[in-house]
């Protein structure tokens, strides 16, 4: 029987897009683009998601390496701007609201330590349990040891959990451990696919 559901947070609690308002920080969406394509694909980037670097030391590294795009890097990974890019997708959290009263909740994300405590003010976080994170554990999906740290922080059974995740290799590594996993994509109905494993 399942009683903990877990929840990846980007792209499935909260999604990432620069809004229009970015051009009044004197940018727009599309160099915002361009620096977040920069950031992501640079070695330092996952050094930072795992907490192994300090967004100050990221920062002057980016500057230095791309002088053009000091501005759409601040909006991007400071946590005074993740308003301009980080909204919560309200149609999942209400889900998540709806099932604490009845399962348990636990999150588990690859995310900045900026940008974990500008998510940790949505109110969907008070349904939740507990959660472990790329940035605190110096680790990230898919290597199943931030998995199995997730289990035993909480005294979690594998088989009494359900992951779900939008990336197809994290969701795998999950069922490699015996937790059931669901892949989620934005068109999706996050609650037909719960109600296809029972969850309602």
């Amino acid at each position: 029987m399942i009683k903990n559901i877990i929840f990846d947070i980007g792209d499935v609690l909260v999604g990432y897009s620069p809004k229009k308002e970015v051009e009044n920080l004197n940018s727009n969406i599309n160099k915002i683009e361009i620096a977040n394509n920069l950031i992501i694909k640079d070695n330092n980037w996952i050094k930072y998601l795992n907490g192994l670097i300090i967004l100050e030391d990221l920062l002057k590294y980016y500057n230095l390496k791309y002088p053009n795009y000091e501005k759409e890097f601040s909006i991007l990974l400071e946590k005074r701007n993740q308003k301009y890019i980080i909204y919560e997708i309200e149609k999942n959290t209400d889900i998540v609201k709806k099932l604490s009263t009845r399962y348990n909740i636990y999150l588990l994300s690859n995310i900045t330590k900026e940008t974990f405590e500008y998510v940790n003010e949505f109110a969907f976080i008070k349904q939740v349990k507990g959660g472990v994170y790329s940035f605190q554990e110096h680790i990230s999906k898919p290597d199943k040891a931030i998995y199995k740290i997730l289990l035993s922080k909480y005294d979690l059974l594998p088989e009494e959990s359900i992951f779900i995740d939008d990336k197809l290799k994290n969701v795998e590594e999950a069922e490699k451990l015996g937790i059931k996993g669901i892949l989620y994509k934005k068109e999706d109905n996050l609650s037909t696919l719960l109600e296809k494993e029972g969850i309602k």
